[in-house]
Parts: structure tokens; sequence; C-alpha cells
């Protein structure tokens, strides 16, 4: 019999990752400091990086050109295998909780030119490409542990007790973020605060890969067509550098790496495209038994 999930490799990962975000938005809030979407992200592709080379190699990484010098955006996609050689995917729209103790930034993209928000192509991408999409947010902050600290205890989706600091990386769904967002006070929005958010409409990240998910929510994938659906997407070495026959050609790429080609027959890559979808970094979680 296999490990329970809420035992394994991956779900001892996702809350160690969600520990040391709280606690490095922490230190910077401390010090007045606003911190990147983005370097919080690389953070967390050094730390899984790292944990695949020193435990059970269930962690693959993908990204595009040029990763490690800031040219990814805050897009995931997460692909769980659940029964052997089948993978369920999650798709996470990075934000990050400022000093003032808001987000900022959801209504990002939206113009007169390009009418649509990042909820609206992650609920398209749902309805077309059978996944979960989230808004997945940076966390910290002491005033917000002690917020957190002082209720209730906190259990997740799967009746998991957890700690505050849990919440450094946390998932919202996409009508809640979106209800929040688009709030006005007269004729200016109101951006949501930590505490509008958590702990009631939210769940600790770790529930992507600690708990158990209803199969028949999820259209399966296997391997061979999530490898297939952004060619892209270079697989990132354990000691993060980019890997594979793309090793040493970082330049020419870039050149194009937006660029999002069309794979013929794959479903994966048909809802990207027509949701407006391209990831910069993709994650596959592999099973350990």
């Amino acid at each position: 019999m296999g490990k329970r999930l809420d035992n394994s490799e991956r779900c001892e990962l996702f809350e160690g990752i969600a520990e040391a975000v709280w606690n490095r938005i922490t230190r910077a809030q401390s010090l007045g400091i606003n911190l990147p979407e983005d370097g919080i992200t690389r953070d967390i592709i050094v730390d899984i990086l790292e944990y695949h080379a020193k435990s059970i190699p269930n962690f693959d990484v993908y990204a595009k050109p040029g990763w490690n010098e800031n040219t990814y955006g805050g897009d995931l996609d997460i692909y769980i295998e659940t029964n052997r050689g089948e993978y369920i995917w999650f798709a996470l729209q990075a934000k990050i909780l400022k000093k003032n103790n808001i987000y900022t930034t959801l209504r990002d993209g939206y113009s007169v030119s390009n009418p649509t928000y990042q909820w609206d192509k992650l609920m398209l991408l749902e309805a077309v490409g059978g996944c979960h999409a989230y808004f997945l947010f940076y966390n910290g902050g002491e005033s917000n542990f002690n917020y957190l600290n002082k209720l209730s205890p906190l259990f997740d989706q799967c009746k998991r007790e957890y700690l505050p600091e849990q919440l450094g990386c946390s998932i919202v769904k996409l009508d809640v973020v979106q209800k929040f967002a688009l709030r006005k006070k007269g004729l200016r929005y109101q951006n949501p605060t930590f505490q509008e958010l958590h702990p009631e409409n939210s769940q600790p990240w770790r529930v992507l890969v600690c708990c158990h998910h209803e199969l028949s929510e999820f259209t399966i994938y296997s391997l061979d067509e999530i490898l297939q659906s952004q060619p892209k997407l270079i697989r990132l070495n354990t000691d993060g550098n980019q890997g594979g026959e793309n090793d040493g050609e970082d330049e020419e790429l870039k050149e194009d790496s937006d660029d999002f080609p069309v794979v013929e027959g794959n479903r994966i890559n048909s809802a990207m495209l027509e949701a407006n979808w391209n990831p910069s970094l993709r994650l596959i979680v592999n099973r350990t038994t």
C-alpha cells in the first residue's frame, strides 16, 4: 500500500514552501519592503529543484527560456499524477500581498483594447480544458499571523489542521477573486485585504497535493499530452539550468519565447490557445509509489 498523501514527500514539500514564503514576506514587510511576485516564484522553483536533488525525484519543472533572468510572470501550471500515468491539471495565477495588507494587482491586464480580466480567461480555461484554476496568493505579516492565531483551529478541505504559516501560499477560487476585485466605493475600486480572503475564502495550497480530489471533476491527461502541449517550455536541471536539446540556445529562443505554438490534436494546447493562457512555468508532480 502506498504512503498516505498527507504524509508524502510532495505534501511535505508544499508545506515547507508555504512556510518559507510566509517568513520571507513577513521579514520584508517588517522593513517596509514590497517583494515582487516573480521573486517569490523563483524561490519556489529553487526550493523544488533542491528538494528534487536531495529526495525522491518526483518533481519536474519546466520553464520558458531565461527563467532565471526575470523573464517570466506569475502564472504556473501544476500537473499531479493521481493513478499511474494519469494526471490532473491546476492552473494558478500568482499575486502577492503588499505591505499595506492589500492586493493591488488583481485587475492587471484589463484595458479598453483588451477588456478581459485574468479570471475570465481562467474560467474559460476550466471550461475547455477540464482543469481547476485558482489565484495563488503569496502572503505574510506578523499582524496577519496574530490575527489567524487568535481564531479557532484552522482546518483545510480534507479536515487537516494547519498553522497560519501554511497560508504563505494560499489558493482562492476565481469567482471569489472576481467579487472582491470588482467592488467599488463610489468610483474607486476597493482592493481586498488579507483578512477578507483568509481564512474563510481560501485554502492553503498544500491541498493540491495533500488531499484527494474528485477525479470526475477533471479531464485526465497523459504525460505525453502534457509534455507535447507547450514544447517551448524547457525542463530545468537540478542545478537550476535548462537542460535538453535547447541547452545553450537561450538567446535564440528568447526572441520568440512568447509565441505560442500550435500542436495539432493536443487537448491541452487547444484549451490554452482558446483561453489565451500561456504559462511561463510548469510543474509535474509524479507519484512516489
